[in-house]
């Protein structure tokens, strides 16, 4: 499911409920404050049956996914064939991550193209360490995957 419209999520929890064992729930900042985001899936949880509720686990972004890509440069200079320089040591305290990431690539000729095949990309040659290290967002999500 793409998009800010947590009211469907209820829906799409149902339709998929065979084929899945859990479901996790990325929501970044950059459309709601955390506690509005908070409620609203609080709301999608009490709409929900036990069964569903426990195979469901929410993951606030900060401030959007793009931070996860900007935690590990040198993923960036394999992925984009370029030599960035330097490390950013915080990256989901920038507040526009992907307004940061279309910056740094521009000043290297690069252009990123905001979808889930380059997301692929970077995260394949991404250090998963590194990463979590950085994002404590995505070493959550990591924990998620792993949590049976």
């Amino acid at each position: 499911m793409h998009g800010n419209r947590l009211e469907k999520l209820t829906g799409t929890i149902r339709a998929h409920a065979t084929g899945y064992d859990k479901f996790i729930v990325l929501k970044d900042l950059h459309t709601y404050q955390e506690d509005t985001l908070r409620r609203r899936y609080n709301d999608v949880l009490r709409a929900l049956d036990t069964h569903f509720r426990e195979r469901t686990k929410f993951l606030i972004v900060r401030h959007a996914i793009e931070a996860w890509f900007l935690a590990d440069i040198n993923a960036l200079n394999r992925t984009y064939n370029c030599r960035i320089e330097g490390e950013i040591t915080n990256p989901e305290e920038i507040e526009d991550p992907a307004e940061e990431l279309t910056r740094l690539l521009e000043r290297y000729g690069k252009k990123y193209i905001k979808s889930e095949k380059a997301g692929a990309r970077i995260m394949e040659e991404a250090d998963l360490d590194k990463v979590s290290e950085k994002a404590p967002s995505f070493r959550t999500f990591l924990n998620y995957l792993m949590d049976p």
